[in-house]
């Protein structure tokens, strides 16, 4: 029966050491398995970052569009109402250019008439 015990406390020992190596093993799986969740946990929260980056820069982006959509629409206003105001002027202009005409056909008969009087003051 000594020799079954001591067979017996031998294969315990021998179990015990084999879990043993076994639960090493395990710890350090499970400390790699940490450093690999660690490492994606740090990848994750870089991604997060530059997608929020990402976010933040076509936010601006669009925004800068919007204001060039507007500038846009006040520079066509404001062509249109210089497109309107050069119409007037021309309007205006040819009015004037009439009125000088005019007035040179006054002034070419004025003169005419008034030589004729002068010239009639004289034989007088």
């Amino acid at each position: 029966m000594a020799d079954q015990t001591s067979d017996a406390t031998s294969e315990i020992a021998a179990q015990i050491g084999s879990m043993q190596s076994v639960a090493r093993k395990s710890v350090i799986e499970i400390v790699s398995i940490r450093a690999t969740i660690d490492r994606i946990s740090q990848i994750s929260g870089a991604v997060s970052e530059s997608v929020e980056q990402q976010l933040l820069a076509t936010r601006e982006i669009a925004q800068n569009i919007q204001q060039t959509a507007a500038r846009t629409s006040e520079v066509a206003s404001g062509m249109s109402q210089v497109a309107h105001a050069a119409g007037t002027t021309d309007t205006a202009a040819s009015g004037v250019l009439q009125s000088a005409q005019a007035l040179s056909k006054s002034s070419s008969k004025l003169k005419a008439e008034l030589s004729r009087f002068i010239a009639s003051l004289r034989r007088a």
